[in-house]
């Protein structure tokens, strides 16, 4: 049975005050927005949908008796104000942010009416703006645990370009996806994830992609007080650099010779033979010299237990593929394919339960996942003592 989820969609234009009576808003009434919000309450879902006294909404919400709130906000600061209570801890499964907003604001809008008959016509009225902050921003700060989904929309750009803006949202807001527009052709879109993948869908593909990423689990990390013997971290810290330096290495030669745009994601290093415990990097993996100790994965509980610091999300998936291949010493992720796999794995979140609860036929042996990359399984040499 699928999960009836809380979501909060927001759309049509969020306007700036210029003065009591006057705004400065986007051309944009919303009408996509509306139809998504409608959508998602025909799936059974709660939706509150929050627009401007400007925008469109749903068609005949009263059909949905309850299940589908249509709320107006009055510009842009009391837009901010309402989506962060909508939002507080634990009230919405999922945040779609798709609300045209004016960036730029007044610094001082004028108090009162603007009094133009004190002035005449062709007279300079000089008004200062500023970039308004950013709603998606807030957002994971109010419920950090709410799935949020945001939209970027450029104009006739180039693709890449368009997907790194996308992209730079998502890193700064926490999102689980932006969906990235161009405005020369608005039904297709490209769902832009925190591996720096994306996967191109269409307007009719919307509901079930929130759905989809909305409903999935989380692994959450439990961080190990016991120190590790000495020279087992000692022999951990020299297998992972001497990784690191030699698979980085292989990389950045592949890049040069085949004009590719890989990224070492992830190594992972088998402690010793019998046992699935590795030796990985560490979560966001800034500094690679970092590595951490993943000694078990519960997939009921969905906890990872480890040494250390937070490990890559990929963790659950990579302790269940050295399951699955006793064989296995080392396995290398990579953002990105040097090989173009006729047949990649579905993309799902990295470190959710429908990323790491594949079918095992699936990650035996070298596996690439869609819009994330590729996953080398090595029998490398070199143990780790116990």
């Amino acid at each position: 049975m699928k999960k009836r989820l809380r979501i909060l969609v927001t759309g049509g234009p969020v306007h700036a005050h210029l003065d009591s009576v006057k705004i400065i808003m986007n051309g944009f009434r919303g009408g996509r927005m509306a139809g998504l919000a409608r959508k998602l309450a025909e799936q059974g879902h709660t939706v509150i949908y929050l627009t401007s006294r400007h925008g469109a909404i749903p068609e005949n919400p009263e059909e949905f008796s309850g299940g589908l709130d249509v709320r107006r906000h009055n510009g842009f600061w009391d837009y901010m104000e309402q989506v962060k209570a909508i939002c507080k801890p634990g009230r919405q499964d999922a945040v779609v942010l798709g609300a045209a907003v004016c960036n730029l604001i007044p610094q001082e809008p004028w108090t009162g009416k603007f009094p133009s008959h004190n002035y005449k016509p062709g007279d300079s009225i000089p008004i200062n703006f500023e970039i308004a902050p950013r709603v998606i921003d807030v957002v994971k700060r109010v419920d950090p645990t709410t799935n949020l989904f945001g939209f970027k929309l450029l104009d006739g750009v180039p693709q890449k370009e368009l997907i790194d803006a996308a992209y730079g949202v998502l890193l700064e807001s926490g999102a689980v996806t932006v969906f990235a527009n161009d405005r020369q052709d608005l039904n297709t879109k490209f769902a832009v994830n925190k591996e720096g993948g994306y996967v191109k869908i269409f307007e009719r593909d919307l509901v079930a992609c929130i759905e989809e990423r909305a409903s999935d689990k989380y692994y959450s990390t439990e961080i190990t007080t016991d120190r590790l013997p000495k020279d087992v971290a000692r022999d951990c810290g020299i297998r992972f650099r001497q990784a690191v330096t030699d698979f980085g290495g292989q990389i950045e030669a592949l890049n040069d010779s085949h004009g590719k745009d890989l990224l070492l994601g992830t190594i992972a290093i088998r402690l010793r033979r019998g046992t699935n415990q590795f030796i990985t990097t560490v979560r966001g993996k800034e500094d690679l010299s970092k590595w951490t100790l993943v000694r078990s994965v519960d997939n009921v509980r969905r906890l990872v237990k480890v040494w250390g610091d937070k490990p890559t999300l990929n963790a659950p998936l990579l302790f269940r593929a050295f399951k699955l291949n006793p064989d296995i010493n080392l396995i290398v992720h990579v953002h990105g394919s040097p090989s173009e796999s006729s047949n990649p794995l579905p993309y799902a979140p990295a470190g959710t339960k429908a990323d790491t609860m594949r079918p095992e036929k699936d990650i035996k042996g070298t596996f690439h996942v869609q819009a994330h990359g590729s996953f080398f399984l090595k029998e490398a040499d070199g143990w780790v003592h116990p």
